[in-house]
């Protein structure tokens, strides 16, 4: 009856703690741009609060009896009952000072409960570790447990809570939740008055039995939960950014990096750390020939290999801490100096790395790092020799027979195949060459290095920016006729180095593509005001005749630098109109602006490859309304690798009253690539169906496809899942 009662409040507990984590960031989300950098910084804020929790489990433990830590503990538990808020103050932040303006909202929002939830499983385990129970010198099973809590609560967040609840639902769950803990914490302290073990109560310093930690070891536990946090923050940042920006991903790391304490820390480990050093070294080199190489194949590759890698190295790094965990009786310290450690990962990726580095450079070096906290493993005979020199033959030979196809998916399937085998073969032989953590450490150091230069030598880079919304570039093409602009991996615009040409807009804005025929569709206009979500390099300004005003919503000040450096790019200086930039969120700057003062709403906002939902809920349409003209157009660009978003929009544009369409252009033509001319997704919905009808003669535009019974997005409620692609392997 003990342990199960400690057991459900521990499960009940994390649960809470990692339940309100994706709720406070999804608040979070509509100021900030819907950017990854604010569920990794909030990952630090929540880590920072962690370490102050098991910081104060510990210092209370250590110099309050328990009797009088519980008293504590259940009157700070209610009064944060009475005092927090889920209530965000949606004004507009400092731009130059997200951070924080984010640690002010989560202080003063959830800040006290999450520190307090945070610091009841340590005690929980702590009092259990003073019971005549017959674990009670095996406390550390139950760590497990309030892990499973945590595990269930970020999984079934995405998947069960968020498609089916409203946020003010989930919000009124997760207080009842608390509501609970609150009764059965008080349980545990009166069962624990019929179980307690005196001689275990005396404090630690009076005890002579229990071993003492050295600072070595202490900095040994800093290290081994460093590592894994920055690979926890790098890798959201990674899949969230190069590979998909989804955020829906943002919560399986996390959940990968709970299940790993689950099966470290079970009474019965179910996967062997063996196993783990074994997959590393054959995960670690494939990993960084692809990242250094910037080589993507599909989402459906690229998603579960980063995925599984990280799973590999944090359960190495996690191993280790469960095989150097001390006795009971230093159980408290023990999670103190291992939350420190998650704690400086995060700070260091989340906040310092973008200061340090102009690019990603955390992400390998903690792969690399990943491989110097290894135990020496004893040098055993390479077995199945044979074997191995089949699979890198067979590796090396894939990929000329490919080429013979002539096939170019074939080619590039089976080259990618080749590539990895060769790699993993080849890091598997020279981690038992290299044999000691010092030794693959600075192999792997020097590998890194050597990457880095190459890329340097190899990229003409004209200027790379990293700032809180992401990472920023501009490039030359290698045919020097283009400058182009990179958000992470996706290109936010193009133009032509040539004086002559660089009028000319391109990417997904050229003149026969949709863009272009809608503007061509609305030439009788004497002159329009224009308000385009998104600045990118300013391609829509060579839409703008004299007589006409735009007005760019851009959030990151520095997209705005660089647009308006005539050295790169030129839109806004040749701008025959009137142009202004505003900074800040689209929508909560769109409230500034006169009602009815624009013609042509323009959705172009983007996160890397994803529109932030704010932008696309029922109270952000109504928003639109106000601020459009009688006859205005809402023109939105959709495109997008891994969402359809053609329901969400067409039910809005249903429910406010206005017709739509869309082009779907798929053309692939050469000779329009290598213009630099893209096919993208963009749909048109307005009053004038002359308008519509302009478009839809002779073109690819077409009627929009309403799903019936689809639920509108709101602030309150969206559902990712519901329009994710799901494309072939």
């Amino acid at each position: 009856m003990l342990r199960l009662l400690f057991a459900l409040t521990l499960f009940l507990s994390a649960a809470l703690l990692f339940w309100v984590q994706p709720i406070f960031s999804r608040l979070m989300l509509p100021v900030l741009g819907g950017v990854p950098a604010v569920w990794n910084t909030c990952l630090v804020f929540y880590q920072i609060t962690l370490l102050l929790g098991y910081a104060y489990a510990h210092v209370t433990s250590k110099w309050l009896r328990i009797r009088h830590q519980m008293m504590v503990h259940l009157l700070l538990l209610w009064g944060a009952a009475f005092i927090f808020s889920f209530q965000i103050n949606q004004q507009r932040f400092a731009q130059h000072a997200p951070v924080l303006w984010l640690a002010l909202h989560f202080i003063t929002t959830i800040g006290l409960p999450f520190f307090l939830l945070s610091a009841t499983t340590p005690m929980l385990q702590w009092w259990f570790a003073h019971t005549r129970h017959p674990q009670a010198r095996h406390p550390y099973v139950l760590y497990a447990v309030s892990n499973v809590g945590s595990l269930l609560a970020l999984l079934s967040y995405p998947f069960l809570i968020e498609p089916f609840f409203s946020l003010s639902a989930q919000t009124a769950s997760w207080k009842l939740g608390y509501t609970i803990l609150l009764v059965l914490l008080p349980a545990c302290a009166v069962l624990w008055f019929q179980y307690q073990d005196i001689p275990t109560l005396q404090s630690p310093q009076a005890r002579t039995d229990i071993t003492k930690i050295s600072n070595r070891q202490r900095l040994h536990w800093i290290i081994l939960a460093f590592i894994p946090s920055s690979l926890l923050l790098s890798v959201t940042q990674h899949i969230t950014t190069d590979i998909a920006a989804i955020p829906l991903f943002w919560v399986i790391p996390l959940c990968l990096f709970l299940l790993t304490f689950v099966l470290v820390f079970a009474r019965h480990p179910i996967i062997s750390h063996h196993w783990m050093l074994h997959a590393q070294s054959y995960l670690v080199l494939p990993l960084l020939v692809l990242y250094l190489g910037k080589i993507r194949t599909t989402l459906w590759f690229d998603f579960p290999l980063h995925l599984f890698a990280f799973f590999v190295l944090t359960m190495v790094c996690h191993g280790e801490l469960a095989h150097s965990k001390p006795e009971a009786g230093h159980l408290t310290e023990f999670y103190t100096w291992m939350s420190l450690g998650g704690c400086l990962g995060g700070i260091f990726t989340a906040l310092l790395a973008p200061i340090l580095f102009h690019g990603i450079v955390e992400y390998p070096l903690m792969i690399a790092l990943s491989c110097f906290i290894r135990p020496i493993l004893p040098r055993r005979p390479l077995r199945h020799a044979r074997w191995f020199a089949f699979v890198l033959i067979a590796g090396l030979l894939l990929f000329p027979l490919a080429l013979a196809t002539h096939n170019r998916e074939l080619v590039l399937r089976l080259g990618m195949a080749s590539l990895l085998f060769v790699t993993a073969i080849g890091g598997g032989l020279a981690f038992r060459v290299l044999h000691t953590p010092t030794r693959i450490g600075l192999g792997l150091g020097s590998f890194l290095l050597a990457g880095f230069l190459l890329i340097a030598t190899q990229r003409d880079v004209l200027v790379q920016r990293r700032n809180f919304f992401g990472t920023l570039y501009v490039t030359q093409s290698n045919d020097g006729q283009f400058r182009l602009f990179y958000h992470g991996t996706t290109l936010h615009g193009a133009q032509h180095v040539s004086p002559e040409k660089r009028r000319e807009p391109l990417t997904y804005f050229y003149r026969q593509g949709p863009v272009g025929q809608i503007f061509a569709a609305l030439s009788d206009q004497s002159s329009r005001s224009v308000a385009v979500f998104g600045l990118g390099v300013g391609t829509i300004a060579s839409y703008i005749r004299p007589k006409d005003r735009v007005t760019f919503y851009e959030i990151d000040p520095d997209v705005e630098q660089i647009a308006r450096n005539k050295q790169w790019f030129t839109y806004l200086a040749d701008c025959p109109g009137e142009v202004h930039v505003i900074h800040g969120d689209a929508r909560i700057s769109l409230q500034n602006a006169p009602d009815h003062s624009y013609d042509l709403i323009i959705q172009d906002a983007f996160s890397s490859d994803t529109i932030p939902v704010h932008l696309l809920t029922r109270e952000a349409f109504q928003l639109y309304m106000q601020k459009l003209s009688e006859n205005g157009v809402l023109i939105f660009n959709i495109t997008n690798r891994h969402l359809n978003l053609e329901p969400v929009l067409a039910g809005l544009f249903q429910e406010i009253g206005l017709e739509g369409i869309i082009d779907k252009e798929t053309d692939m033509n050469e000779a329009r690539l290598k213009a630099r001319k893209y096919p993208s997704t963009w749909m048109i919905a307005t009053r004038q169906v002359r308008v519509l009808h302009t478009l839809q003669a002779g073109s690819h535009w077409q009627a929009l496809h309403v799903e019936s019974g689809m639920r509108l997005w709101t602030d309150d409620y969206s559902n990712i899942v519901s329009v994710l692609k799901f494309p072939r392997l």
